[in-house]
């Protein structure tokens, strides 16, 4: 399930035209959109085959 969420993440970006290379641009918003009420940001560090965030 985490892998399909992963999924529809990068399918996002790519269709907004953003790399997930970069996760400053993808967290910059125009500040025009007033749509946006949060966001929810998390960062995994691969360490000996484990996830720790």
């Amino acid at each position: 399930m985490i892998e399909a969420i992963r999924n529809i993440g990068e399918y996002a970006l790519r269709k907004n035209e953003k790399s997930i290379d970069e996760p400053l641009e993808i967290l910059l918003d125009n500040p025009a959109n007033k749509n946006s009420k949060g966001v929810l940001f998390i960062l995994l560090d691969d360490t000996d085959e484990e996830f720790q965030y």
